[in-house]
This record gives structure tokens, C-alpha cells and sequence, in this order.
């Protein structure tokens, strides 16, 4: 492309493609004397704008535990170079308003300061040439400095520290922590010794073997770990047992009506027979009165424990027919002996009727 020989100091040439061109310049006076070209000179021709950045860092959804954010994005390779960049950060994903904003800057970071929450960020490139690329996707990242608070524990199946026959446990806790996710770890002692961790706030356990069980439980986020939680269950499935000195398959001959049942079982049980019901004491230690007919006594024993347990035994209790009333009148009786005995000795100073004493005939 020439100009052709021109008076004026400038030429506009038709429009170019993108692209890199050369050009130089000659001098002609009125006589028709040339001068020499001038030195070469190139310029570039960018219409073009430049590709979007990638962001880099803080990855997407990324939960940060400190307030010092670096935002950092890919470099972006241009035909017009230096490119420059701007970053853009808001609490909204509208970036209505920009909460902070880098201007143009020939850096592929910007670091500043942001509180508690969660936070939109994206960047834009503008090459040497002036072209302005588009925004790039947006990106998220959550900024969470305090670390969450201790859970609260509860069991829709256990009463805390109550012993209970089902050996199937749930635990449930309450939802803490943000603005970052949490992750609840947690374990069964003894069964368990370590760790195990959960988006979710249940967790069921099976086939628990009777005994002692303590849950614990802590939450744990970009902000750091809440203390421990812990709950304690009794799983007791075992009916309580009878302990009374005697096999209960062997009859028991009593010498009354009035029959004492005493033994052992599980402390705290409930002991009941013939409609007569004790509790055992913390030794497990009971006992019954029961009233007893001639002959063979058939007891029917339903022991309860604190579980719900419960387990049922039969006694054979003899009362022989020719048992006598007296027995339980023993008392009565010997006051009234004593009347009696009272009754017929004379009083005192009142004279003895002289005795007449049969003479013996020889």
C-alpha cells in the first residue's frame, strides 16, 4: 500500500486488518530530487479484546479462616502488551454494590481485608491497545474466623444415664457453625476409638452390647473446633435374675400361713406376686409377705427391672393341712393362760382353807 506522492506531513490509509505493519517515508523537492527512505518503523493493529482470566485462588465455594484474602487469577496472553486487570469483590452475586475493587493493575493478584461472611469475586483484562475483554465467571469463597459452638446431644431412644433394653441407639445433635460448612466428628466408647466424621446431625448405631456407652461429639469448621460434647446411655437387655436361697423347682414347706419371701435380684427392680409388689433396694435385696392356703401354694413371681426387663418365675410354697390356726393366736393365748393362772392363785393375806388329810387305815 503506497500513498502516492502527497504535500501534506500525514496519510490516512484505508482501514487495515489486525495484524503488525511496517512503514517508512521519502521526500521529493520541486525539481524532482529524492531523498533516501527513511528508517523503518512497525506498529500493530488491535482491534481484538482480550480473553477473560481464569480465577485461581480462592477455588470456588473454598471456605477461608482468616480475614487476609489474596485473590489470584491466570495471566492473559495479548498481541498488545502490557495487559492490565481489575478485580472486583461484593457480598452480592450481582455486584450491586462493589464492595472493594483493584482498578487496573498489571498484577495477577490483589490481596485485602474482609470480614466474616461470604464473598463474590471476578476479573477483567484490558490489553496495551485499550481493547476491554470480558468479566470473568464469578467466583465464591466464605471467610469464617470463629470456630463454631459445642453441639447439644440428645437420643430420641435413650434417656441420659437411664438404662433402657433396646441395644438400637440414635443420636441426635443441633446444627452449629458458619458461615463455612461444618464437619461433625464422633464416636461410641468403648466400641469405638476413632473419629468418624459427618455433614449430617444423626447417627444410628445397632446390635449395642449391654453395658455403659458414652457418645461424644465436637464441630469443626474453617473457624476452627467447638469443645466436646458427650452423652451417656445404659443398654441393658438382660432380664433381671432370683436369687432366694432355695431352687425354685423344689417346693418350700412353711410352718405358717404367713410366708416371708426374701431374696436377690437387680437393684431397683420391681418384685410382684399375688398382687403384693416391692421394689429392691440398692443391694438388690427384697421381701414379701404372703398369705399362704392349705396345702400346695402355687406363686407366680414377675420381677421388672429399671430397663423394662422383665422375667418371671414360680414357686412352689407347702402349707401342711393340719397347720393350726394357733400359730398366729400364740400370743392371745398366752395372755389369756396367764389370766387364768393369775385368777385361780388366792391373794395375798387371805387365809388357806386347811387341807384334811386322809388318814390311812391299817
Amino acid at each position: 500500500m503506497d500513498s502516492g506522492w502527497i504535500p501534506q506531513t500525514s496519510w490516512r490509509p484505508a482501514p487495515l486488518a489486525d495484524g503488525t505493519y511496517y512503514w517508512r517515508v521519502m521526500a521529493r523537492d520541486e525539481i524532482g530530487n529524492e531523498s533516501e527512505w527513511s528508517v523503518t518503523r512497525s506498529f500493530t493493529i488491535d482491534t481484538t479484546p482480550p480473553t477473560s482470566p481464569s480465577p485461581l485462588s480462592p477455588s470456588d465455594g473454598q471456605a477461608v479462616g482468616s480475614q487476609s484474602i489474596t485473590l489470584v487469577w491466570s495471566q492473559v496472553v495479548d498481541a498488545s502488551q502490557p495487559v492490565a486487570y481489575t478485580a472486583s469483590v461484593s457480598s452480592s452475586p450481582n455486584f450491586s454494590p462493589d464492595l472493594r475493587s483493584s482498578g487496573w493493575i498489571y498484577s495477577t493478584s490483589f490481596s485485602l481485608t474482609l470480614p466474616e461472611g461470604t464473598w463474590f469475586w471476578r476479573v477483567m483484562a484490558r490489553d496495551a491497545a485499550g481493547n476491554t475483554g470480558q468479566w470473568s465467571t464469578v467466583r465464591s469463597f466464605v471467610v469464617d474466623i470463629s470456630p463454631p459452638e459445642t453441639p447439644k446431644v440428645f437420643s430420641p431412644t435413650h434417656q441420659e444415664n437411664l438404662p433402657a433394653s433396646r441395644s438400637l441407639a440414635v443420636f441426635t445433635w443441633s446444627r452449629v457453625g458458619g458461615p463455612s460448612p461444618v464437619t461433625y466428628s464422633f464416636r461410641l466408647e468403648p466400641i469405638e476409638n476413632e473419629w468418624r466424621s459427618t455433614p449430617d446431625n444423626s447417627v444410628t448405631y445397632d446390635n449395642l452390647p449391654d453395658g455403659l456407652h458414652i457418645f461424644r461429639l465436637f464441630a469443626s469448621d474453617a473457624g476452627g473446633r467447638s469443645d466436646e460434647a458427650s452423652y451417656r446411655i445404659l443398654v441393658d437387655t438382660t432380664p433381671p435374675g432370683l436369687e432366694i436361697g432355695h431352687p425354685e423347682n423344689t417346693p418350700i414347706t412353711s410352718p405358717s400361713r404367713r410366708f416371708l419371701l426374701t431374696g436377690k435380684t437387680e437393684p431397683g427392680s420391681i418384685v410382684e406376686a399375688d398382687n403384693v409388689s416391692t421394689v429392691a433396694d440398692e443391694n438388690g435385696s427384697f421381701s414379701l409377705e404372703l398369705d399362704l392356703s392349705g396345702g400346695t401354694n402355687t406363686i407366680h413371681l414377675r420381677i421388672t427391672d429399671r430397663a423394662g426387663n422383665s422375667s418371671e418365675h414360680v414357686l412352689t410354697v407347702v402349707l401342711p393341712e393340719e397347720t393350726p390356726i394357733w400359730p398366729l393366736l400364740l400370743p392371745a393365748s398366752a395372755a389369756a393362760a396367764f389370766l387364768i393362772l393369775r385368777f385361780l392363785r388366792p391373794a395375798r393375806g387371805v387365809p388357806r382353807k386347811p387341807r384334811h388329810r386322809r388318814r390311812r387305815y391299817r
